[in-house]
């Protein structure tokens, strides 16, 4: 068992998809440092959850293969360790996954999303009343003023 100092860009595994038709099955490429993050707070998960993300089969000894595995790229997964965050369905997606699922539903929002049926009807709510025109807009500057901060968190 030789202890090799991992790059965090080399890839640790590649893992189907959980999100694909069969016909059109992606692989993606899980990095060391994705691993490192996936067992660093906030999620911190265990043998057990780490094996399922990574899409290792369930057997007598896979969390000991995976511990082994970690250990000869100088990192460290306890046996017995408890989680500590929730686990959701996003939990089960790797990166390059979710940033997949967040550029395809990027793509959707602007080809289908009616954005200019939504403000035409919210613009002709206003009964040409000027002063409730330029409430609406002080109300929506005042929206994109506050999603910009919290964006720049």
């Amino acid at each position: 068992n030789m202890l090799v100092s991992a790059q965090p860009t080399e890839t640790f595994c590649s893992v189907p998809g959980r999100l694909s038709l069969l016909s059109s099955i992606s692989k993606y490429k899980v990095t060391v440092a994705e691993v490192q993050r996936r067992l660093s707070p906030p999620e911190c998960l265990n043998a057990s959850l780490l094996g399922g993300v990574l899409r290792r089969a369930k057997s007598k000894d896979g969390g000991k293969v995976l511990r082994d595995k970690l250990e000869r790229i100088g990192m460290q997964l306890p046996s017995g360790r408890r989680k500590a965050a929730n686990v959701t369905l996003l939990t089960s997606l790797v990166e390059g996954e979710a940033l997949h699922l967040a550029r395809d539903f990027g793509y959707v929002l602007d080809s289908e999303f009616p954005a200019r049926q939504v403000a035409e009807y919210l613009t002709n709510r206003s009964n040409n009343d000027l002063n409730d025109q330029h409430r609406r807009k002080d109300l929506l500057v005042a929206t994109k003023m506050i999603t910009k901060e919290l964006m720049d968190l």
